[in-house]
């Protein structure tokens, strides 16, 4: 498939491409880009290759983006190297950054991460934006430099407050898994958001992945501390069962049994039961009694009481325990 006009991307974490703008231009690179507009490649391939000859970096430019392209003449990326080393050495970052791009694909020349480097840096220096990306790119992968997160989220930061949304998407990653700085889901959906609102679908895709790890992370916060606090309230409750006479009763309900698909007693309500399956009478239940509260069967020998009777509903499942101080 053709790369657009306006970028030829590789992605991973990023984008790397190559990029078209708007440059200081000669009236037959006006000419080429008329022609272009309306895909009548062979006056635009005419324009640009006189206006190139000319010296004109625009047109330079978007004369390699032909020959990449394959658009009015066959693809030649020989060609458009050629034509992007005339513009890149005029000062056009873009074609500095087209370089990078071809570098780090091997496209037309021996793919070298080092001289990828290179260019993407002359470019980046000079605050161009998919350059910053680029950049950033390599030293988070460590191709042709070390590797350097700090540095990888420096040059994406630069190009992120540019508006590259793939740079966005891309600090999204990083503070979503914790690449050179604390795992942080809220610092990563705040980048993802910036991306998605541009219409990046891997970080509306990670967005929606965020939302709900940070549902199952207060989920299982709030859990935890539901746990904890029912475990406090079972002791201090047998606690007290303890020091009672021989002789005392209690009538106690079952509660978190299997009543289908899922079961009740959470915080918030129903939850799904986890696990290989609800036994009808368990050896430890939790339990509710009239006048001793929150319990477990697991403990009541301890504090010196037995069950002495159960109740079954019509699917067999224990629903009622009857107990009784023993000692």
């Amino acid at each position: 498939m053709k790369a657009s006009q306006k970028s030829i991307f590789a992605s991973l974490l990023l984008a790397v491409g190559l990029t078209l703008v708007a440059l200081p231009s000669y009236a037959d690179h006006e000419k080429g880009k008329a022609a272009l507009d309306r895909k009548d490649y062979a006056s635009a391939l005419r324009e640009f290759t006189e206006s190139a000859n000319s010296g004109d970096a625009a047109s330079q430019l978007d004369l390699g983006l032909m020959y990449y392209n394959g658009q009015g003449t066959p693809q030649d990326y020989m060609q458009a190297i050629a034509w992007f080393q005339t513009a890149a050495e005029q000062g056009s970052t873009m074609a500095q950054n087209d370089l990078g791009s071809m570098y780090y694909k091997g496209q037309g020349v021996a793919q070298s991460y080092a001289q990828a480097v290179a260019w993407y840096r002359k470019a980046a220096e000079q605050g161009n934006a998919y350059a910053q990306t680029g950049l950033g790119l390599m030293y988070y992968n460590g191709q042709g430099i070390s590797q350097d997160y700090m540095q990888a989220i420096a040059w994406f930061q630069k190009a992120a407050e540019q508006g590259s949304a793939d740079a966005q998407r891309n600090l999204g990653l990083i503070y979503e898994f914790g690449k050179g700085v604390p795992q942080d889901y809220t610092q990563a959906a705040a980048w993802y958001r910036k991306a998605a609102a541009q219409g990046n679908a891997d970080a509306k895709s990670h967005l929606d992945i965020i939302d709900t790890k940070q549902k199952m992370a207060d989920t299982k916060a709030a859990w935890d501390t539901f746990t904890k606090a029912l475990q406090a309230e079972m002791a201090k409750n047998i606690a007290a069962m303890s020091k009672l006479p021989r002789g005392s009763e209690d009538s106690c309900k079952r509660v978190g049994y299997f009543q289908g698909p899922i079961y009740q007693d959470a915080p918030g309500g129903w939850i799904f039961y986890h696990g290989g399956g609800f036994q009808k009478d368990p050896d430890d239940a939790d339990l509710q009694c009239q006048l001793d509260g929150r319990i477990n069967t697991g403990s009541l020998s301890k504090a010196g009481w037995i069950v002495v009777d159960k109740t079954r509903n019509a699917d067999e499942y224990v629903t009622d325990y009857f107990i009784r101080k023993s000692r």
